[in-house]
């Protein structure tokens, strides 16, 4: 059974460790180039959630006072969690949030670099007009030259409708 202290230092060791850092399939850049500045400024607000749909749906009314929050899951099917998440995004794109899942038993491979946090589900929740114009950032830097168009069209090009 996993706890809060547990997943949190988890997540942002991984961050750290992964996440932040340069990789070669990547064309050198880190999976999420943000990522250290929002965990050196406690931008990220890691809870744990109890039903993935409702738990997005909650942070219509959140006040971003934190521009990620993270929530986690002890234990919950991938077919279900996917299912969950997709149906609140559906609501939740209407109102400028975006969810990003990643369950550790549905791999997650972008350019040859494995993107999975591990050790339980986790649902990334941003405002989607931020995550889109750093995207756009990004992608004038060439950030995505060694993505496929089935990766960009799974990770990215999908919020912008």
């Amino acid at each position: 059974m996993l706890d809060q202290s547990t997943v949190e230092s988890s997540l942002l060791k991984w961050m750290e460790e992964f996440v932040e850092k340069p990789h070669p399939s990547l064309g050198g850049w880190p999976p999420c180039p943000f990522a250290r500045q929002a965990r050196l400024s406690n931008n990220i607000d890691i809870r744990q959630g109890t039903d993935p749909y409702n738990d997005c749906v909650s942070l219509s009314d959140y006040d971003w006072s934190k521009e990620v929050v993270v929530f986690w899951y002890d234990d919950i099917g991938p077919e279900l969690f996917i299912d969950l998440v997709n149906r609140a995004n559906s609501v939740l794109l209407e109102k400028d949030i975006v969810a990003l899942e990643d369950h550790p038993d549905t791999e997650e491979v972008i350019a040859g670099a494995k993107m999975n946090f591990g050790l339980c589900p986790i649902i990334v929740l941003q405002k989607n007009s931020k995550l889109n114009v750093a995207a756009d950032q990004l992608k004038e830097k060439g950030y995505y030259h060694s993505w496929s168009q089935s990766d960009l069209d799974k990770i990215v090009t999908w919020r912008y409708k």
